[in-house]
């Protein structure tokens, strides 16, 4: 099964030479469709991008946002930061519960929970009604 006017054979892997590839052109001329972007990498680019020019990225001034509405008082701002925070600091270590309290700090916490103690005393039961 060889072309013995060419010299180059012919068969499996070695197709005649009028259906072979011509140089410089693929078999599938219009290529493999892009792949679909995933909304994860949309919205990373998007985030990515920069508001103005050598500003900060839409990402930051989400970010920022956030937490001053949050440190404002929004309780949906809030309960969503600290959503976030839990899930993306999950994996760090604490390591404050390690370290020993200021000995100075120690004696402001001791007044703040003696004046709280005192305040409950004080206060008139709210669970009796005399009427």
């Amino acid at each position: 099964m060889t072309d013995k006017t060419d010299g180059d054979p012919i068969g499996y892997g070695h197709p005649p030479e009028h259906s072979r590839f011509k140089p410089g052109k693929s078999g599938n001329p219009i290529g493999r469709p892009p792949k679909r972007r995933s909304f994860k990498a949309d919205l990373r680019a998007a985030l990515s991008e920069a508001t103005t020019d050598n500003g900060p990225t839409k990402q930051q001034t989400c970010v920022r946002k956030l937490v001053d509405d949050a440190a404002g008082g929004d309780l949906g701002s809030m309960k969503l930061l600290f959503a976030l925070m839990a899930s993306l600091f999950r994996d760090e270590s604490d390591d404050h519960n390690d370290e020993q309290i200021n000995p100075e700090h120690q004696v402001l916490i001791d007044q703040f929970e003696n004046r709280q103690a005192l305040a409950e005393k004080s206060l008139p039961n709210q669970g009796a009604s005399d009427d």
